[in-house]
């Protein structure tokens, strides 16, 4: 009787394990449903592993991702999707499973690492803008300690950016960017693939608002402003020009409104980072006796 009561009780709880809960994914572009989310619990009802699953031709959910996927008050897995979807049909998007960010399409499948794109040491780190040093990032344990926001859509792709809480000796976390391609002309690739490393743009923590704030205003698809560009060049020199002076504070001023959220940001005379070929730039130097050469732009 005590080993039939002891095999009833563990049958009980291998079942209490497995009790996972599902949560299907409905695109904010077309209403359509591409992903079903499986997270564990021990309230859920289901017995499928958790990860992310595709809806094949059949109507039938297949594994695509293997994973602990983190949610939240507002997210059940999805943190976003690419608009650029609209048109590739892929429903390319974005999760954190097992605490790394990871970008994926209807066509990634886990056993093929082409297919996605996971930002950790084994595929690939974000990077600083000059020297090019990886950033290892921690394991993402919070959703609140995660945001991402999107960009513009652009004939060649989208950018998008992130920022994470982690401990640094640098700030409250990192910040950086990315620009996804999109799909070549083949139909059938199920290849994913940034234009870059993603580059990082500073080293604190962001909110949603506060990332949507670092697009530069006049290049939405492609450009962004990054604290650790801009500390490069608000330096004052001993030899400065008077011109170049008050360049370099100007500088400071617009960034902090930019920070700030306030009104007068002038992003015309801010240096950005273009995501697609990786380059400082700049519309106008400081004046017109001085060449942007002069002002040492990295071309990164």
């Amino acid at each position: 009787m005590t080993k039939t009561l002891s095999a009833m009780l563990g049958l009980c709880l291998s079942v209490q394990v497995l009790a996972n809960s599902e949560h299907i994914h409905q695109s904010i572009h077309d209403g359509r449903t591409p992903y079903l989310v499986v997270r564990p619990d021990n309230v859920g009802g289901s017995q499928r592993e958790p990860g992310i699953y595709f809806g094949d031709q059949d109507g039938n959910w297949k594994l695509a991702i293997k994973g602990n996927v983190l949610a939240g008050e507002t997210s059940q897995g999805i943190l976003g999707e690419f608009s650029l979807s609209k048109t590739s049909g892929r429903y390319e998007s974005i999760a954190v499973v097992d605490g790394k960010i990871i970008l994926f399409h209807q066509r990634t499948r886990f056993e093929n690492p082409e297919s996605y794109i996971e930002l950790s040491p084994k595929h690939i780190l974000p990077v600083d803008v000059f020297a090019r040093h990886p950033f290892e990032l921690e394991p993402i344990q919070k959703f609140q300690d995660v945001q991402a926001s999107l960009m513009e859509e652009a004939s060649e792709g989208q950018g998008i950016l992130f920022s994470i809480r982690q401990k640094s000796p640098f700030g409250s976390g990192v910040t950086f960017a990315a620009f996804l391609k999109k799909k070549g002309t083949d139909e059938q690739s199920s290849s994913l693939t940034l234009a870059s490393e993603p580059r990082i743009l500073d080293f604190n923590f962001h909110n949603y608002s506060e990332l949507q704030r670092l697009v530069h205003l006049e290049h939405t698809k492609y450009g962004v402003i990054s604290e650790n560009v801009l500390n490069h060049y608000m330096k004052e020199q001993e030899n400065d020009p008077p011109a170049l002076e008050a360049w370099r504070k100007s500088l400071q001023y617009y960034f902090n409104v930019i920070k700030t959220g306030e009104t007068g940001r002038r992003d015309t005379f801010m240096p950005w980072l273009d995501l697609l070929d990786q380059k400082v730039k700049l519309a106008h130097p400081p004046s017109k006796d001085f060449l942007i050469g002069t002002l040492r732009l990295l071309q990164v």
